[in-house]
């Protein structure tokens, strides 16, 4: 959660574009082979006119993108399957990953789930985000700042740089300490960690 995953995913399609239209990228060095196809599959794309839910159109727009993939693809996808429940968004983004590490493209997907892959010829990447924060420390600092300082104040905090991470290795669980900064009802925070405690039980 703004841990920046969304940022890091269309600045590697922006990099990829550059090069592939023999621009610089901005960096100090880089190997970017030339892609024979380039689509990225981000946000909340609900199609009212055609009564479909974010879900409905992503699942489309997937078709879509698969359908016209061929070798030397390079595909982004954001946080596939958010919009439907947990257990059925897992087992479908599971599926489409390992699908994904079969065919002859290159795929970046970035999600919430915890242990989507593991083992094959997938790289497990994370965003560090707050990992390294003082929550304490940073709470106190953003106590009396108004609604955009308090963002801004979190922003300068969170770390953007990617690290390789071990398979099933689990994914942090920052929401609830941003929400709990950014002024949410301490007593909803502290159901919510009880919540979560007795789902681990």
């Amino acid at each position: 959660n703004m841990g920046g995953k969304t940022i890091s995913l269309k600045m590697v399609g922006q990099c990829a574009m550059l090069a592939q239209h023999g621009f610089y990228v901005p960096c100090t060095r880089a190997r970017i082979g030339l892609s024979s196809y380039i689509h990225i599959l981000i946000g909340d794309s609900q199609n009212l006119q055609r009564g479909l839910s974010s879900f409905g159109s992503e699942m489309e727009e997937l078709k879509d993108i698969l359908d016209r993939s061929k070798d030397g693809a390079l595909l982004l996808i954001d946080e596939i399957a958010s919009g439907t429940n947990p257990v059925e968004g897992l087992a479908l983004t599971r599926s489409i990953v390992d699908y994904l590490s079969d065919q002859a493209y290159i795929s970046l997907i970035t999600t919430h789930f915890d242990n989507v892959s593991i083992g094959g010829k997938i790289r497990n990447m994370q965003v560090r985000g707050l990992a390294d924060v003082d929550f304490e420390l940073l709470s106190r600092e953003i106590r009396y700042a108004n609604r955009r300082e308090r963002i801004e104040i979190i922003g300068k905090y969170m770390d953007y740089r990617l690290y390789e991470v071990a398979d099933n290795k689990e994914i942090p669980k920052d929401a609830l300490n941003i929400a709990q900064m950014l002024g949410i009802d301490r007593d909803i925070i502290t159901r919510a960690r009880k919540y979560m405690e007795d789902r681990k039980r």
